[in-house]
């Protein structure tokens, strides 16, 4: 089995739980409730809870330095370029061309720039939940809530920029033209070689996307509050609907189940089909 590689035992180090396919549209203060292993988008705070008489936390941001220029470990090519198909396309690029541009690769190794940690103080969560009550009418929430399968995501890590790095099958470094990758991806996402290097190339897009999570599970107990728990990171897939393992695998390309024993062995499995918009 391959080993957890670097960025995912620094991210679970601090609490958060991966994502093996980045996205934007998770933030902190939405809930999600666990199911067959899966946690499922189930709506804001706002949505379960009262607001009065105290408010929910406020939302906070800043730079993540420890977590900037972290790199996961080389990843088989199909593997990789899976990954990097989705997030260009996440980016608002167009994927198409990729694979060939990354031909002679037999390795791809992703590390992240420039990360940005939005943030809530779990201490005034404590303090909300505490204070306020369930909104009537939502029978199943008071369900999920009695039996501490609601989770509330109090912090994420995202970025604009992702940086890879491709290896030949003798594990050298491959020095990749930027231009036909530009080409090939569109005017949506910037495409440059990291310095003077070009084997290692960048890319950005215009908005940032989130690749890690940090949780807290609620525990309530005959629809009265009474702690929450900040469970070690654990390989919970993100879903939108209530699929199994192997369905939420084969959404992906030419996914072997080598690689779903990859995706699982690094630490990467986190998370499943892309929410969409209309869900949230």
């Amino acid at each position: 089995m391959l080993c957890r590689d670097q960025i995912t035992r620094k991210l679970n180090s601090l609490g958060f739980t991966p994502l093996a396919l980045p996205r934007s549209n998770i933030a902190p203060l939405d809930l999600y409730h666990r199911g067959a292993g899966i946690l499922h988008y189930f709506g804001n705070i706002r949505d379960v809870f009262l607001t009065a008489p105290t408010l929910p936390p406020d939302l906070k941001s800043g730079d993540a330095p420890t977590i900037s220029g972290q790199s996961t470990g080389k990843l088989s090519l199909n593997l990789g370029l899976n990954l990097l198909d989705r997030v260009v396309t996440a980016m608002g690029g167009s994927s198409a061309g990729l694979e060939a541009k990354y031909g002679s690769a037999k390795r791809m190794v992703f590390e992240f720039r420039d990360v940005v940690t939005d943030y809530i103080a779990v201490a005034q969560l404590d303090g909300f939940l505490s204070d306020t009550d369930i909104r009537p009418g939502v029978k199943r929430t008071r369900e999920l809530l009695d039996h501490e399968d609601v989770f509330v995501v109090t912090a994420t890590l995202k970025t604009k920029k992702l940086v890879v790095t491709s290896f030949s099958s003798d594990n050298t470094e491959l020095s990749l033209d930027p231009g036909p990758l530009q080409e090939a991806v569109g005017g949506e996402v910037t495409v440059k070689a990291s310095g003077a290097n070009s084997t290692r190339l960048t890319y950005e897009g215009k908005h940032e996307l989130i690749f890690a999570i940090q949780t807290v599970r609620l525990g309530y107990e005959d629809d009265i509050y009474k702690t929450f728990v900040a469970d070690a990171p654990r390989r919970y897939a993100v879903a939108s609907t209530a699929m199994g393992w192997a369905e939420q695998y084969a959404d992906i390309p030419n996914l072997t189940a080598a690689h779903h024993l990859e995706l699982l062995t690094t630490g990467l499995a986190q998370i499943a089909d892309p929410l969409s918009e209309s869900n949230k």
